[in-house]
């Protein structure tokens, strides 16, 4: 048996050998410049394709990249005759061809940048690249809104990235580190925003965030809809698992933007799951400083302190959501609960009271602090009911322990009846 694998591992390789061996690149350039010489430019495009496939030193040859660029440059003009003809002519088609244009000369000057032996880089074809480059420059500008407007969202972030990828070329930037703080002059037009933009929504829509990631800081730039590409840059790397990144790019948009909603729920929540408490409750409190008009914030800054079993500023929180909303019965029935809490607490402390045999007015006093304490749960639930008498859990256990500890029987009677009903 392992005679048997070693005599097929030797065959693999003598035919790999033999492949390489096959590779002949004179023969490959006159086959297509007959081609070319006849204007069969599909031709060429399926010979190289070929040659690449089988071949590894004809994926190095920058020469090939030039007669493949040239190739579809021609296959470009010729689609766009038909155009003007209007011919059957394939606008998908021609841009494909334009793409292809610039991708096989992108990678011909990548090849062309390579030291030779004696350490000079000559670039051969870099005259010829930068002519078709200019030509259709404002055809693979405009490429990226076409397909977004055409909703071919995958297309879209292609010709984006390309685009990006030949501005960068233009401007002698060969690689691009996409992070906020090191953009590359060439992106800083208001133009490469824009068209980033299109690239990042359309990466969300496809769930493509690793794409979406690499776009952000170049949309970001773009103030009328930072706020927007931050929110999905967010959402991004939450969906790829980076929580690091997630978390701390929250902390920023938060501080940039503590009026966006999402930012603020979003980064309070990761702060919950992790059990920060204490992050959480402070992030809520800088929210209200910096919001106080915002119902939402105090309502969370309400719950967070709850859970930090502050009741009394829960009581504030929730009373402050209360003035600015005055039917939001969820806030009614939360700050009932922090009454109902305090009773029940209260309630024990009597009980004690009681049993130790204190002074009658320290017992009096309890008394009257229970009863007010559920006096004041049974207002906020009944609130509650008046404004979302639908959803009964936000009253009907709270109200209905009211009515018995405040021994109103007969409104016990009726809430049972409505809910038998």
């Amino acid at each position: 048996m392992k005679m048997l694998l070693s005599l097929v591992l030797l065959l693999n390789i003598f035919v790999l050998r033999a492949q390489e061996s096959d590779y002949n690149r004179k023969a490959l350039l006159k086959e297509l410049r007959s081609y070319i010489k006849d204007d069969k430019y599909s031709e060429v495009n399926a010979l190289i394709k070929s040659a690449m496939s089988k071949f590894t030193e004809a994926k190095s040859d920058a020469e090939l990249y030039n007669i493949w660029m040239n190739a579809n440059y021609n296959l470009a003009l010729a689609e766009n005759r038909k155009i003007y003809l209007s011919n059957n002519p394939d606008t998908v088609k021609y841009m494909d061809y334009i793409y292809e244009v610039f991708a096989d000369g992108l990678k011909c000057d990548s090849i062309g940048r390579i030291p030779d032996a004696k350490g000079r880089v000559k670039r051969k074809f870099y005259k010829n690249i930068n002519e078709k480059f200019s030509f259709f420059a404002t055809n693979l500008e405009n490429a990226g809104k076409f397909f977004y407007t055409k909703r071919d969202y995958q297309r879209t972030c292609k010709f984006v990235e390309l685009y990006i990828k030949t501005e960068l070329w233009k401007s002698g930037v060969y690689t691009f580190d996409s992070k906020e703080d090191s953009i590359p002059e060439a992106l800083l037009d208001a133009n490469a925003s824009r068209l980033a933009i299109l690239a990042v929504m359309s990466a969300y829509a496809t769930e493509d965030y690793k794409t979406l990631l690499k776009m952000y800081p170049i949309a970001v730039r773009d103030s009328l809809r930072q706020a927007l590409v931050l929110e999905l840059a967010c959402k991004s790397y939450n969906q790829i698992g980076d929580k690091t990144s997630y978390l701390n790019l929250l902390n920023k948009c938060f501080l940039k933007y503590p009026d966006k909603e999402y930012f603020f729920a979003s980064l309070i929540k990761c702060y919950n799951d992790e059990g920060d408490t204490a992050n959480a409750l402070n992030l809520a409190r800088e929210a209200v400083r910096l919001n106080p008009a915002n119902r939402n914030y105090w309502f969370v800054k309400g719950t967070e302190e709850q859970i930090c079993q502050l009741e009394d500023s829960a009581i504030v929180s929730y009373s402050n959501a209360i003035k600015i909303k005055n039917d939001d019965a969820e806030s009614y029935s939360c700050l009932a609960d922090v009454y109902l809490k305090k009773a029940r607490e209260e309630d024990k402390r009597l009980t004690r009271l009681f049993a130790d045999s204190f002074p009658k007015n320290d017992y009096l006093e309890s008394q009257g602090r229970l009863k007010s304490l559920y006096a004041m749960a049974c207002q906020n639930y009944e609130s509650a009911r008046r404004y979302s008498s639908d959803k009964t859990d936000l009253w009907f256990d709270g109200l209905k322990e009211c009515y018995y500890k405040l021994n109103k029987g007969h409104e016990l009677k009726l809430l049972e009846n409505i809910i038998s009903k």
